[in-house]
């Protein structure tokens, strides 16, 4: 086991305590994944010490907030924080796109009425 695992002073993180064992298996798996994202290490390390919660989802908030911890420490090194595409804004307008005048009129008086799924980009 690595001597600053077990140099640490307290194994309990965000309330939870965890065995020096559980944090050289943290530690292993994030040695074995350089190239994951820190969300997939977390899926991983959710699969690994079977952390899930009642409806059998990862608890992969927690699981994000140990290894960053632990690197805090000088435990381990996670991988740098991926930039994400993120939101691109609202979709462009188009002429079919705008407005018409309100329908205020009974749907039965509308009739037939239907419904088309939209496909494409």
């Amino acid at each position: 086991m690595d001597p600053r695992i077990g140099n640490l002073e307290t194994t309990t993180f965000f309330g939870r305590r965890l065995t020096r064992g559980r944090i050289a298996l943290i530690q292993e798996t994030v040695g074995l994944f350089p190239n994951d994202s820190r969300r997939e290490l977390a899926r991983t390390l959710c699969g690994n010490l079977n952390r899930h919660t009642p409806s059998g989802t990862y608890r992969e908030r927690f699981r994000l907030r140990v290894p960053e911890e632990l690197e805090r420490l000088g435990i381990l090194t996670l991988p740098e924080r991926r930039v994400t595409g993120g939101r691109r804004g609202p979709a462009a307008r188009t002429e079919a796109g705008e407005p018409g005048e309100p329908v205020n009129a009974p749907l039965r008086d509308l009739e037939p009425v239907t419904l088309e799924i939209a496909a494409g980009g």
